[in-house]
């Protein structure tokens, strides 16, 4: 839903986002994608997981568009994660492989939603809305999906480890198989799936994970992960000048992409969130 759309239902003040302050994280509805368009799209991610591991060979590289593994953390942990993941990096060049007209669908639906929030979170700081267009922040786009299968021992392990997420915003599609946990406080509460519903992930900002699945029918996710395409080292991003003054200092370090990258490329280390790793301590604030 944009902004019109919002005007166009009748709405008469500007709605909170509490969800992108004090959570960084929200589901939404009327997203104008289609049911099936999003039956679609989780029914290719299920025909590529159940191909035989031959076919999916070619794919076992870590450093190539598309990446297909069991774990990430079989070197850095005690017990594996119980899923498999694949990775396709749709931009700034498209990939190969053979459920690429799906993933181009899914690629052009999940870009507009993207869009639509950034120009809401951009409205709703009070800057322009083109802000974070204009920064890069959809022009590098990795889609990461999980498979998460039947776990025998479901207490042992999990699918996913506590992480947080590099990037600005990931617009979340899942099946109907429990498994996500998001943490507030200390708390660990579950985000049970809503049909055809998204949820989006607001930048570095929430905690989460996946427990190991014990249902019979797998679980399902994929994620488009947008991050800025400006990534060289003169490629400054921090708080926006726009909204900081001398009464109201910014609490964060600028920082490049590169030094967000040097940070760690393990689910384990990834628990730890990038906004504290750049948070100014107080004498810096007051220099």
């Amino acid at each position: 839903m944009g902004v019109k759309d919002l005007i166009d239902s009748g709405v008469t003040m500007i709605p909170k986002i509490a969800s992108n302050h004090d959570w960084g994280f929200y589901l939404i509805i009327n997203h104008g994608i289609s049911n099936e368009t999003i039956d679609r799209t989780i029914n290719a991610f299920e025909s590529f997981y159940d191909v035989p591991m031959e076919a999916k060979k070619q794919y076992h590289h870590m450093d190539h568009k598309v990446a297909f593994c069991s774990t990430f953390n079989i070197f850095y942990s005690e017990a594996i994660n119980w899923k498999d993941s694949l990775r396709v990096y749709m931009a700034p060049n498209l990939p190969e492989m053979d459920q690429m007209r799906e993933l181009l669908e899914w690629d052009i639906h999940a870009k507009r939603v993207a869009e639509e929030l950034m120009e809401m979170m951009c409205e709703g700081l009070g800057v322009k809305k083109e802000k974070l267009k204009e920064m890069s922040c959809l022009e590098h786009r990795k889609l990461v999906s999980h498979y998460y299968p039947y776990c025998p021992q479901p207490d042992l392990t999990l699918g996913l480890p506590p992480h947080t997420d590099r990037g600005v915003l990931n617009v979340l599609l899942q099946n109907k198989v429990n498994g996500l946990h998001v943490k507030h406080g200390k708390e660990w509460i579950e985000v049970k799936p809503v049909r055809c519903a998204l949820i989006i992930n607001v930048g570095d900002l929430l905690q989460h994970r996946v427990v190991a699945n014990p249902s019979k029918n797998p679980r399902i996710s994929l994620a488009p992960i947008y991050k800025p395409g400006k990534r060289g080292e003169n490629d400054v991003y921090g708080v926006f000048p726009e909204i900081i003054s001398p009464e109201r200092p910014s609490l964060y370090k600028e920082f490049t992409i590169p030094e967000i990258q040097k940070q760690g490329i393990t689910d384990d280390f990834s628990c730890r969130a990038i906004i504290d790793l750049f948070k100014l301590d107080k004498s810096e604030e007051e220099a």
